[in-house]
């Protein structure tokens, strides 16, 4: 829950301040039903007093600097807290002068943002994005994130990772082996029913009957995996099934639509990455390799053998196949929505963000020597630059741009954002 608070001079009483602000603080609740109205405050002392007892009570905070002479209370809360601030400065009383003061000793080491304006719609706007953006911390922090068998050899950056870091997301570690064992106690039956459902959404198949079948069955196995261990996401050391003959591709797909974030080949930073963009936006978003870039274009080319089957733009066009590396199980070919996207990737250990925004220009191109999802995107930010600022091979994609989002999600987080934009 995200509460409002007032803050004001000592100067006036609760009541004159009420008689001020009501029709700045009536409009804001309004306009925003997620908030939780936590009163007025002129005394630091009384604000500590009432924030410490309410601590566990708010999620984040939203403080409506009324007048100046609230530098103190400002302080109090936020240390007390310790949890994602908005302060609101308008342009009456003194709001700004108070406002940039505190704002000047708290922003080093506070998860806090300044916003100055008079306009109430746009200050909506930019609470509903708050609000938004801490719902997905407190998410992401919430979540138990399974790692079924360790990162593949290859993903140097999520090597030997065993936790995420500063953020309080549980890793759950998970045998690879429970896959195929889960795999073995699905019955035809059961992975039938998938595998019928799979024939009416796609009108191309070309994969075995056995080979849709047994992708059936990893995709419930892996039900059975999230239920166990009672997982929010999760990702596969999926190279690692190969010996029985099948992949994870068509699971991880449809993992995804069901709202549980699942990534590729243990990649752990990767998988991360794709929780944000996917609670931030209540919509599933793909895991993709860079592929190639055009310098004289400014394009990059992006492929993956499995992308959730909702963000797929005409299903009539998509085609099940096989995985791109061995030819085996069922992966999934098709055509994406042309237009705006975000590309972004969490790095280091987990203290970084690079991002970029560009447009899909071209898709479903069927090149053979790539994985089986394909887009071509024109990038706003210079393909030199975000290749010269690379964190790690996989990247995310969500449509629209969520930039904005991203970047309040790193600043309340520790988390230094880098945008490629030129």
């Amino acid at each position: 829950m995200t509460g409002l608070l007032v803050v004001h001079s000592a100067l006036e009483t609760v009541l004159e301040a009420e008689k001020r602000a009501h029709k700045n603080v009536d409009q804001i609740m309004s306009k925003n039903n997620l908030l939780a109205f936590a009163g007025y405050f002129n005394d630091a002392k009384t604000a500590e007093k009432h924030f410490t007892s309410e601590l566990n009570k708010y999620s984040s905070l939203v403080i409506f600097v009324s007048s100046g002479g609230t530098e103190e209370i400002i302080d109090s809360v936020i240390n007390v807290v310790n949890k994602p601030v908005l302060m609101w400065a308008y342009p009456k009383s003194n709001s700004l002068a108070a406002s940039i003061e505190v704002y000047a000793v708290l922003k080093e080491d506070n998860p806090v943002k300044l916003f100055y304006s008079d306009n109430i719609k746009e200050l909506s706007k930019e609470i509903e994005r708050f609000v938004k953006v801490t719902n997905t911390i407190e998410k992401v922090n919430s979540a138990n994130l399974g790692m079924i068998g360790e990162a593949s050899p290859w993903l140097l950056t999520s090597r030997g990772k065993k936790s995420i870091s500063h953020f309080k997301t549980k890793l759950v570690n998970i045998d690879i082996n429970k896959i195929p064992e889960y795999v073995n106690q699905v019955s035809d039956k059961d992975g039938l029913k998938v595998s019928r459902n799979l024939k009416k959404k796609f009108n191309k198949i070309s994969v075995s009957e056995t080979d849709l079948l047994n992708s059936s069955k990893v995709y419930l196995a892996l039900k059975t995996i999230i239920k166990e261990y009672n997982l929010n996401s999760m990702t596969i050391k999926c190279f690692d099934l190969l010996p029985y003959n099948y992949t994870a591709c068509m699971g991880v797909s449809m993992c995804n639509d069901d709202e549980i974030v699942t990534g590729c080949e243990g990649d752990l930073l990767t998988t991360f990455t794709m929780m944000i963009g996917s609670y931030i936006t209540d919509k599933p978003c793909w895991m993709a390799n860079p592929s190639s870039i055009d310098r004289k274009s400014n394009l990059l080319v992006l492929a993956h053998c499995t992308v959730p089957i909702k963000m797929l733009s005409d299903l009539s066009e998509s085609e099940l196949v096989s995985h791109m590396e061995s030819d085996l199980s069922t992966a999934i070919q098709g055509p994406m929505k042309r237009g705006e996207v975000t590309i972004f990737r969490v790095g280091g250990n987990f203290e970084k963000m690079l991002c970029t925004t560009g447009r899909i220009i071209e898709t479903d191109m069927k090149e053979k020597a790539l994985c089986r999802t394909q887009v071509v995107v024109a990038l706003d930010g210079n393909v030199d630059s975000w290749l010269d600022h690379a964190v790690g091979n996989h990247q995310v994609i969500v449509y629209g741009d969520i930039t904005d989002e991203l970047k309040d999600f790193c600043r309340y987080t520790n988390i230094q954002f880098n945008m490629i934009n030129d």
